[in-house]
C-alpha cells in the first residue's frame, strides 16, 4: 500500500500500458482516476479494477477538455502522461489533420495539463509527472514520422519540467517502452 492517500491521474487509461499503470497503482492504495476519449470502455476500465478508480472522460487533443479534467481531477499527487495518438504514415503520405491531432494530444495535451496540475503540486511540496514516451523517439523508424517527433518532444518536455519543478518537491521522469 505504498500509494495509500494518493491521487494518481492516468490519461489513456482505459487500455494497453495506461489501463496496467491504473491497475498497478490501485493495487497499491492510491485513488486513481482513468481518462479517455470512449466512455463505454471507460466504464468497463474501471469495472476491471479493484480499489477506488474512477474515469473521466477527456480527449486530450481538445484544450476545452485538458481544462475540464484539470477542474474535474481536483489535486493530483502523482500525474501519468501515456494517452497517445500514432498516424503510422510515411512522411510524404502523412495527412496534416492527423499530424496535428497527434502533437495537440502527445505534446499540447501532456503540456497544459501538468501546467494546469503542477501548481498544487508546488504547493504541497511534493508530486511526481511520469512521461511515457518511447523508444521511436531517438531511433528512425519508418512511418513513425509524426508519433516519433511528438515522443521526442516530451522527452524534452521531461527534462525541461524536472529543472523547473525538482527543486520545489516535484518529480519528472520518462518512461519508453519498446
Amino acid at each position: 500500500m505504498e500509494l495509500a492517500y494518493k491521487t494518481v491521474l492516468v490519461t489513456g487509461g482505459t487500455a494497453g500500458i495506461g489501463l496496467a499503470c491504473a491497475r498497478l497503482v490501485a493495487r497499491e492504495g492510491a485513488s486513481v482516476i482513468i481518462t479517455g476519449r470512449d466512455a463505454e470502455r471507460g466504464k468497463a476500465a474501471v469495472a476491471g479494477i479493484d480499489g477506488n478508480v474512477r474515469f473521466v472522460q477527456a480527449d486530450l487533443s481538445d484544450i476545452e477538455s485538458v481544462k475540464s479534467l484539470v477542474r474535474q481531477a481536483g489535486d493530483v499527487d502523482i500525474l501519468v502522461n501515456n494517452a497517445a495518438s500514432f498516424p503510422a504514415a510515411l512522411t510524404v503520405d502523412q495527412e496534416v489533420a492527423a499530424f496535428e491531432k497527434t502533437f495537440d494530444t502527445n505534446v499540447r495535451g501532456s503540456y497544459f495539463l501538468a501546467a494546469g496540475l503542477v501548481p498544487g503540486m508546488l504547493e504541497r511540496g511534493h508530486g511526481s509527472i511520469i512521461n511515457v514516451t518511447s523508444m521511436v523517439a531517438s531511433k528512425g523508424v519508418p512511418g513513425a514520422g509524426a508519433y516519433s517527433a511528438s515522443k521526442a518532444a516530451v522527452e524534452s518536455l521531461t527534462r525541461t519540467w524536472a529543472a523547473e519543478f525538482g527543486s520545489r518537491g516535484v518529480r519528472v521522469n520518462s518512461v519508453a517502452p519498446g
